[in-house]
C-alpha cells in the first residue's frame, strides 16, 4: 500500500478527449461535475495530464488522447459516426492562458481528418486526402478536469456549438475510488504499490527553487467518518531503502500526509499537503494517480509525480 512520488514545485499541464456531431438543439454538457473548493484564490497554472482522456459517465466511449510539448499540445480524438463506425480526427495547437473564469488553458482549433492512406502491411503512399473538420474548444479548469466545445466548422451549421462536454483522465491499471461520491464522481487513488525515487522542488514566493532529494512513501488513505463528514488521510514516509536480504530497516518516518474532506464551507470536498510545516492546498482534480499539484499561499507549490510501480 505504498507508493514513492517525485515531488517538485512546478506548473504542468494535460489536455483532453471529445465527441463529435449534433444537429438538434444545444444540450447541457454532460460527464462529471467536479468542484474546485478556493480555486478563485489560486494562481499557479498547471499543465494538464497527459494521456487518454474521457468522459468516465460513458466510457467506453469516444475519447481523446494527447500529449503536450512545449506547451503545444498534439493527440488524437476517438469517435464514432452516426452508424456506429469508428471514426479518428487529429487535434492540435497551442495552449493558452485563458481569461474565462474558472479556466487555466485553453485551446482553440479544428478537427483534422486523413484518408486514403495504406494498410499497415501495405506498401507505405501518404494520405491522399487531408480535411479540416469541426472547431473544438478545449476548456482546462485544472489539472484532470476539462470542459470541451465542438462546433460545426466556420459559417456552417444552424446552431453554434454542436456538442460541450466535462472529461477526466481516465484511470486503468490503478485502484481508485469516488470516495465522495454523494458531492462528485471524480475517482481519488488507492495507493496499493510503490514506485521508486523521489526529489522535492521547493518553489519560494520569490521565484527561487532549491532541490531536495528524498526518497518516499505514499500510502493510504484511511478512511474515517460518515459520507456526510469523510476524512482520507495519506501518509507521506521517508522511505528506507529497498536493501536485499535479511536487512533490519528503521521505521519510516514521517515527512508529511495529504488531507481530504468536505469544506465546512463549501460543502464540496478539497485536499490539503502539509509538508515541512507548511500547508499547501489542492483541489481534488489535481490529485490523480500518478500526480498531485498543489499551492501554499504566497504562490510556493509543491507537485509529486510517480515515476514507478513496485
Amino acid at each position: 500500500m505504498k507508493i514513492i512520488y517525485k515531488i517538485h514545485f512546478l506548473t504542468i499541464l494535460l489536455l483532453l478527449p471529445v465527441t463529435l456531431l449534433a444537429t438538434s438543439p444545444i444540450p447541457p454538457p454532460l460527464g462529471p461535475i467536479v468542484p474546485c473548493v478556493g480555486c478563485e484564490d489560486l494562481t499557479a497554472t498547471p499543465y494538464p495530464e497527459t494521456g487518454v482522456w474521457s468522459n468516465p459517465e460513458q466510457s467506453p466511449g469516444t475519447g481523446l488522447s494527447f500529449e503536450i510539448q512545449n506547451g503545444v499540445l498534439a493527440g488524437y480524438l476517438y469517435t464514432f459516426s452516426d452508424s456506429g463506425q469508428p471514426e479518428w480526427y487529429i487535434i492540435s495547437g497551442p495552449l493558452v492562458r485563458s481569461e474565462r473564469p474558472g479556466v487555466i488553458w485553453e485551446l482553440n482549433t479544428s478537427f483534422t481528418r486523413v484518408e486514403g492512406g495504406s494498410c499497415i502491411d501495405c506498401s507505405y503512399t501518404p494520405p491522399d486526402q487531408i480535411t479540416s473538420g469541426n472547431r473544438v474548444s478545449l476548456y482546462f479548469k485544472q489539472r484532470n478536469y476539462m470542459m470541451i466545445s465542438i462546433q460545426p466548422p466556420e459559417g456552417q451549421g444552424p446552431i453554434p456549438v454542436a456538442y460541450s462536454g466535462y472529461y477526466v483522465p481516465f484511470t486503468y491499471g490503478s485502484e481508485a475510488k469516488a470516495y465522495f461520491s454523494e458531492q462528485t464522481p471524480y475517482l481519488l487513488p488507492v495507493f496499493s504499490a510503490a514506485f521508486n525515487g523521489v526529489h522535492f522542488l521547493l518553489s519560494g514566493r520569490d521565484g527561487s527553487t532549491q532541490w531536495v532529494g528524498e526518497h518516499v512513501q505514499i500510502s493510504g488513505p484511511s478512511v474515517s467518518g460518515s459520507p456526510e463528514s469523510r476524512i482520507l488521510s495519506y501518509a507521506i514516509n521517508m522511505s528506507s531503502g529497498n536493501a536485499p536480504g535479511p536487512t533490519i530497516r528503521p521505521p519510516p518516518i514521517l515527512l508529511g500526509q495529504i488531507i481530504c474532506e468536505i469544506d465546512e464551507n463549501a460543502g464540496q470536498p478539497a485536499c490539503i499537503v502539509e509538508m515541512w510545516e507548511r500547508t499547501y492546498r489542492m483541489p481534488i482534480s489535481n490529485f490523480g494517480d500518478s500526480r498531485f499539484f498543489a499551492e501554499a499561499e504566497g504562490g510556493s507549490i509543491i507537485e509529486a509525480f510517480r515515476i514507478d510501480y513496485n
